[in-house]
C-alpha cells in the first residue's frame, strides 16, 4: 500500500500554494538542512511526533532521507497531523491519534502546537473550543490547517464532538500575531482547507470530512462568511476507491490540487492509508484534469 507522508517541503511546497510567503526556519538553517529539499514530516515510519528530514536529491518524491533531526519536544504531544509554516519561520501542528488514544488524549485534540523559528522547540500555543466527551465514533479534533499569508491567519478545521448523526465541526481563523481566533463556519466537518483570492473576492475552499464533496464560500475583508457554502466539485466515483475525502487542498497556477484519502472517523495507522492526487482546472469550472 502507498504510504502517506505529511510533509512540508520548504521550497517546492511553497511553489504549489496560492501564496508563497512561508519562511524556512532559522533553527533548520543553523542545523545545516538544505532549504530546497528539506521537510517536516509527522508520518515517518515508527516515529511518533515530528521529524525534520532532508531528502536525497536523486528522487525527491520517493527518496531515502539523507539527514534527519528530531528535537526532544517534538513528541510531547504524541502523534501529530496537519503542519504549516508562517512568514516568520514558525511551524504550527496539531495532534492526531494513531491506532489508539494512548498518546493522544481527547483533551489535546483541538490544541495547536508551535515550533519556534529560532529554537525549534515545540510547545502548546493555543487551545480551540473542543468537546471533552470522547465517543467511540470520533476520536479526532483538528484535521486541517492552512496559513494565509495575506492576513497572517491560520485557517483551522476541527471535527471535535461530531458523531455519525451529528455534524458539529467548525472552521476557525486564528491570528498568529496575537493568538485571537474567530469562527468562520459552524456545524461543518471539514478536512482540507485553503483560502485564496478569486474574482477579486476572498474565498474559503474546504473538503467535507463526511462526503467526497468540496465547497467554497465567500469571505469578507475580516474573513467572516458571506452567504452559504456552494459545492464546486466532488471526488465521488473518482480514483481507485471512489469515496475519497479532500485531505489537503492547494493551488498551482490555475489548477486546484487535492490529496484524497478515505476517512471514516476511526483510527487507522497512517502509513497504511492509500491516497490519490487529483488536479482540477479552476478556470474551467473545476473540470478534472488528471488523477495520480
Amino acid at each position: 500500500m502507498k504510504a502517506i507522508y505529511i510533509l512540508i517541503l520548504m521550497s517546492f511546497y511553497l511553489g504549489l500554494q496560492s501564496q508563497d510567503c512561508r519562511k524556512f526556519p532559522d533553527f533548520a538553517l543553523a542545523l545545516g538542512f538544505d532549504v530546497t529539499r528539506s521537510a517536516f514530516s509527522s508520518s515517518e515510519h515508527r516515529e511518533m511526533g515530528l521529524l525534520l528530514v532532508e531528502l536525497d536529491p536523486k528522487n525527491l518524491r520517493h527518496s531515502a532521507r539523507s539527514k534527519t533531526y528530531k528535537d526532544p519536544t517534538w513528541d510531547d504531544a504524541g502523534y501529530l497531523g496537519p503542519i504549516t509554516i508562517d512568514r516568520f519561520g514558525n511551524g504550527y501542528v496539531s495532534a492526531k491519534p494513531n491506532v489508539n488514544m494512548l498518546y493522544n488524549p481527547i483533551i489535546n485534540q483541538n490544541t495547536i502546537y508551535k515550533i519556534d523559528n529560532a529554537s525549534g522547540k515545540m510547545s502548546s500555543w493555543l487551545v480551540l473550543p473542543y468537546s471533552d466527551e470522547s465517543n467511540n465514533q470520533n476520536p479526532y479534533g483538528i484535521v486541517g490547517m492552512y496559513y494565509d499569508c495575506n492576513m497572517d491567519y491560520l485557517i483551522v478545521s476541527t471535527v471535535s464532538g461530531s458523531t455519525q448523526s451529528s455534524e458539529v465541526g467548525k472552521i476557525f481563523r486564528v491570528d498568529v500575531r496575537n493568538k485571537t481566533y474567530e469562527l468562520i463556519c459552524d456545524g461543518v466537518d471539514a478536512m482540507g482547507v485553503i483560502t485564496l483570492r478569486r474574482d477579486n473576492k476572498n474565498v474559503l475552499i474546504y473538503g467535507s470530512a463526511r462526503t467526497s464533496d468540496v465547497y467554497s464560500v465567500e469571505l469578507d475583508s475580516k474573513y467572516q462568511k458571506v452567504g452559504n457554502p456552494k459545492k464546486i466539485l466532488t471526488l465521488e466515483g473518482l480514483g481507485s476507491r471512489g469515496d475519497d475525502r479532500a485531505r489537503k487542498i492547494r493551488v498551482d497556477g490555475d489548477n486546484l490540487l487535492i490529496d484524497g484519502t478515505t476517512f471514516y472517523y476511526n483510527l487507522t495507522a497512517p502509513t497504511f492509508i492509500q491516497e490519490s492526487k487529483y488536479t482540477f482546472d479552476i478556470a474551467n469550472n473545476f473540470a478534472l484534469l488528471n488523477i495520480r
